[in-house]
């Protein structure tokens, strides 16, 4: 009853974000000490959906934070507990997994402390030396959770729309219309809200593992039928986001702004991550058909 307490104080948001970063620790504690939540996951499942909603960088970092230490506490023992116990709880994992790709790319040093620390229990956890836990690089981390990831659920027809989530979903189109439209660049842009993250090298790092999942289509028919899936939604999507890009570099050799819109395109960090995420889905894409 002190669990299901603690979840409602902090689900209401009514109280400070110190005292519900507090109550997170407290009740990720109480979590993995009590017999009850290893019988009703109904409390985990409230547990992870709490700290998936608190990972975002729209959140106070002192609830990043605490849900950053609430994975280094207890995440990677429910991981190791949640796939041992029911394959069938895998999407628990799944979320787990994600929320720790999201904080390894935080732009606050102490969440992405905790989240490489998270990462790096989990590696020693699945590698059978829980002792031998060493200091890596969240680069370093965001590579050990994927290649989990990759190893422990490749075979789940989840595990590629989970990773698709962290590609930056644009519109090529209207990024290159304001480009024009936009004759000089303000000094004061606003930023985005977490200025560490670099969602097109991520995509491309990323892009590995999703070329290594689409590999798996022919032993795993659920990752075959999930791609497909992708395919359909969004390959005509992708292919005309191309045309427009090829259409709007030969509108550019031609103009006599040529050179203007060229200093725009490489100066402009949406436009350039659009088009390198987009080239990103279409290599992914062709590598599928």
């Amino acid at each position: 009853e002190c669990i299901r307490y603690l979840l409602s104080v902090v689900e209401m948001g009514q109280h400070s974000p110190d005292l519900r970063s507090h109550a997170l620790r407290v009740i990720s504690l109480l979590l993995v000490n009590c017999p009850q939540p290893m019988q009703d996951f109904s409390l985990l499942d409230r547990w992870v959906l709490l700290m998936e909603g608190w990972s975002s960088p729209s959140f106070p970092e002192v609830l990043r934070w605490a849900v950053a230490c609430s994975l280094r506490l207890v995440g990677a023992i429910w991981i190791q507990y949640l796939l041992i116990t029911s394959f069938s709880l895998f999407f628990l994992t799944l979320r787990l997994i994600n929320i720790g790709l999201s904080l390894l790319q935080d732009e606050d040093q102490a969440v992405r402390m905790e989240a490489m620390r998270f990462a790096s229990l989990l590696q020693a956890e699945s590698r059978g030396n829980p002792e031998e836990i060493i200091q890596i690089h969240s680069n370093r981390g965001l590579e050990c959770l994927l290649e989990f990831l990759l190893h422990k659920l490749g075979d789940c027809e989840e595990t590629f729309g989970a990773l698709l989530q962290h590609l930056p979903a644009t519109d090529i189109a209207s990024l290159l219309q304001d480009l024009e439209a936009n004759d000089m660049r303000s000094l004061y842009v606003q930023d985005e809200p977490n200025v560490y993250s670099e969602p097109a090298a991520f995509a491309q790092f990323l892009l590995t593992f999703l070329l290594q999942l689409a590999d798996k289509m022919a032993t795993s028919a659920l990752l075959c039928k999930s791609m497909e899936c992708w395919v359909i939604a969004n390959g005509a999507r992708i292919l005309q986001d191309i045309q427009t890009c090829s259409r709007w570099w030969n509108q550019v050799f031609v103009s006599d702004k040529s050179n203007s819109y060229v200093l725009k395109f490489l100066g402009s960090g949406k436009v350039y991550g659009a088009t390198v995420v987009l080239f990103l889905k279409a290599k992914l894409l062709i590598h599928i058909m």
